[in-house]
C-alpha cells in the first residue's frame, strides 16, 4: 500500500509539473537550448559516477581488491535499476553484482553503502548549514531546512552505530564449530568492518567524498548555461544540495516528483516565473536522469544477467 501511495504521489507531481510547464513553450525552449552545453552536462552527469566507483573501491579495499571497471559496471547497473525499479532496489542489485566474488560477502557490500551514505550525509548537512543562511528560503520551503536538521540527526545516529561496529575493541574470534549460519555471517561482517575501520583507505574514501559532492554541481550548472540562465556556480551548488535533500525521500522509479521540487526551488528561491521554473525543472530532471538510464543500459548489456534476474537473485541472496 505504501508503495502504491508513493507511486501515485510522485506521478501526480510530474503531471502537475507538466500541466504548469506549457508544453508548447517547453518544445521551443528545448529547440533553443545551447546543445554544446547540454551535451557536456549529460556527459558529466554520467562521468560523476566513475568517481563514485573509485570511492566505493576505496571503502572495500581492505576486504576485497576490486577492479575499477568491475566496480563501475556494478554501480551503473545499480543506478539504472534505481531509475526503473521502486524504492532504490538498485542499491541491493549493485552490491549483489560485486558480492558474487567469493572474497566479498553481500552483508559487507551492503554495509559499504551505509558507510557511503554516512559520508554523503555528513558533507550534505555541513554544506547545507553553510549555504542555507545565504539563500532566501521562503516559508513555503521551510520544510527543506527542517529536513536538513532531521537528516543531520539520522546521520549522527548512523555514524555512531558504524563507529561502534568498526572501532570497538574485540578479542580474537571464538572458534565454535557449532555456531549457526547467521552467527557466522555476523562474525564475518564485524571482522570485515574492523578491517575497513582500521584502514587508511577509509579516510581516503571520505576525502574522495568531498569532490564527489562538488562534482554534482557541474551537470546542473552546464544545463542552466544551456538554458541561457544567469546562474552562478554557487547557485548551481545550492540547487544540487537541495536536489540531493529532496531525492532522499522515497519515490517512484526515476523520481518523477523531482521536477516539481526543482520548480518550487527555482520559483521560490531564485524567483523564476512559475511556468518557466516548471520547464527548467523538467530539463534539469532530464539531465540527471536520462544519461543514467542510457549508461545503465550499456552496463547491463555487458553483464550476463537480465535486470529481472538480477533483482530476484539479489533479493534471494539478501534473505539467505
Amino acid at each position: 500500500m505504501l508503495l502504491v501511495i508513493i507511486n501515485i504521489a510522485s506521478i501526480a507531481s510530474l503531471v502537475w509539473t507538466l500541466r504548469d510547464a506549457h508544453l508548447s513553450q517547453l518544445r521551443d525552449d528545448v529547440l533553443a537550448l545551447d546543445w554544446s552545453w547540454m551535451t557536456a552536462a549529460c556527459i558529466s552527469a554520467v562521468a560523476i559516477f566513475l568517481w563514485q566507483a573509485l570511492r566505493w573501491r576505496l571503502v572495500l579495499h581492505p576486504v576485497a581488491r576490486l577492479g575499477f571497471w568491475e566496480t563501475a559496471r556494478a554501480l551503473y547497473v545499480g543506478m539504472f535499476a534505481n531509475e526503473v525499479l521502486p524504492l532504490r532496489a538498485g542499491e541491493v542489485i549493485r552490491c549483489y553484482l560485486l558480492a558474487r566474488r567469493p572474497d566479498l560477502p553481500l552483508s559487507v557490500a551492503l554495509t559499504s553503502l551505509l558507510i557511503e551514505r554516512v559520508f554523503d550525509g555528513i558533507l550534505l548537512v555541513a554544506s547545507l548549514l553553510l549555504v542555507l543562511p545565504y539563500i532566501p528560503v521562503p516559508a513555503a520551503l521551510r520544510y527543506v531546512v527542517d529536513g536538513a536538521y532531521v537528516l543531520g540527526i539520522v546521520v549522527l545516529v548512523l555514524a555512531a552505530v558504524l563507529g561502534l561496529a568498526m572501532f570497538w575493541k574485540r578479542g580474537p574470534p571464538a572458534v565454535n564449530p557449532g555456531s549457526g549460519k547467521w552467527r557466522k555471517h555476523i562474525q564475518i561482517l564485524i571482522e570485515d568492518l574492523g578491517k575497513i575501520g582500521h584502514s587508511r583507505y577509509l579516510l581516503l574514501a571520505f576525502a574522495a567524498s568531498v569532490p564527489l559532492l562538488l562534482f554534482q554541481t557541474i551537470p546542473l550548472y552546464m544545463a542552466l548555461q544551456a538554458y541561457r540562465l544567469d546562474f552562478s556556480a554557487l547557485a548551481a551548488f545550492a540547487i544540487a544540495l537541495l536536489l540531493r535533500l529532496g531525492s532522499a525521500i522515497p519515490q517512484a522509479p526515476a523520481n518523477p516528483a523531482i521536477p516539481l521540487f526543482l520548480a518550487a526551488v527555482l520559483q521560490n528561491v531564485f524567483s523564476l516565473e512559475s511556468s518557466e521554473a516548471s520547464r527548467v525543472g523538467l530539463v534539469l530532471w532530464a539531465v540527471v536522469t536520462l544519461p543514467l538510464i542510457v549508461s545503465g543500459l550499456v552496463a547491463l548489456a555487458v553483464t550476463d544477467m537480465k535486470l529481472g534476474e538480477l533483482r530476484r537473485a539479489a533479493l534471494d541472496a539478501r534473505s539467505t
